[in-house]
């Protein structure tokens, strides 16, 4: 717990307030995500990003409060908005510097606008990161700890992985397997969508972001049913990491949705494909509701 002085007062953000916003977002940064930027905040203050902005379309009456100490110093900021097609309060983004009860003092002020309705905490990305959407639960423990004292339930979604620097240059030393496919690269709103195709044939495909500070985001891999178990995974990964580490990629970053094993959600020959690559587990990312 970190100690702070007894006074704790809650108010609107105001534009003085960004550089301590940045650092506190700084501060709970996870491997593989790129730094924030002032202009990744501007966005996000204003209910936008490249990644979930439907989503964030969605809000309305979108509020950013700090926690400000008697010393006039910025302790901690929440994001709140309302959805009205659920009649639902969203909590999309939060940052107390991992203080537990600093985070309930910003919770309870937000949720008292709210006292009725169900809350939905940390259920997309915002434009401060890449696609982190939903809460990492270990680097985030007080936080967690905080919403839960406050009624909020998790529910375990993804598993969030990164392909370090050291790992990707090996995987991309390796030669390319024999019978590699034609590969076809199309531009995407945020980077590339790459397919592989044999005698004619769909194979797979793999969609893969502009990498931001080195850092790439693999949004997306997959093989045809009919083509499994003949190692085209791999040939697309390396495929989608080659031409973004051209791009100036040094890691990437993913997102496995195994919150179904052994279901149709079942995701776990991918992640065996992922380790083998050399990507490493981080953390497992919750969404957090409430009535």
């Amino acid at each position: 717990m970190v100690t702070r002085p007894a006074t704790i007062t809650v108010r609107p953000l105001r534009a003085a307030d960004h550089p301590a916003v940045l650092a506190l977002v700084t501060a709970d940064l996870l491997p593989g995500q790129p730094l924030p930027t002032a202009a990744g905040l501007a966005q996000a203050l204003t209910g936008r990003s490249p990644i979930d902005s439907r989503l964030w379309a969605e809000l309305t009456d979108l509020r950013h409060h700090v926690a400000v100490d008697d010393l006039g110093q910025v302790r901690g900021v929440i994001a709140t908005g309302w959805r009205a097609r659920d009649t639902t309060a969203v909590v999309p983004w939060m940052h107390t510097g991992e203080d537990t009860g600093l985070t309930q003092v910003l919770l309870d002020s937000a949720l008292q606008r709210y006292p009725d309705s169900a809350v939905e905490a940390f259920g997309f990305a915002t434009a401060l990161d890449l696609g982190l959407e939903a809460l990492a639960v270990t680097h985030r423990a007080a936080t967690v700890a905080a919403l839960r004292a406050a009624g909020f339930t998790g529910k375990d979604l993804w598993n969030y992985m990164v392909l370090p620097d050291q790992a990707l240059t090996a995987l991309l030393a390796t030669p390319a397997p024999p019978g590699t496919p034609l590969i076809e690269i199309e531009q995407r709103r945020l980077g590339w969508r790459l397919l592989a195709r044999r005698a004619g044939q769909l194979l797979g495909e793999i969609e893969i972001d502009h990498p931001v500070q080195g850092s790439a985001r693999i949004a997306w891999l997959e093989v045809d049913p009919d083509a499994r178990g003949a190692g085209w995974g791999r040939t697309l990964l390396r495929a989608g990491l080659d031409h973004a580490y051209r791009a100036g990629a040094r890691r990437a970053v993913l997102y496995v949705d195994d919150d179904e094993p052994g279901g149709a959600r079942d995701r776990s020959a991918a992640t065996a494909l992922y380790r083998r690559a050399g990507f490493v587990d981080v953390d497992r990312l919750h969404t957090f509701h409430r009535g």
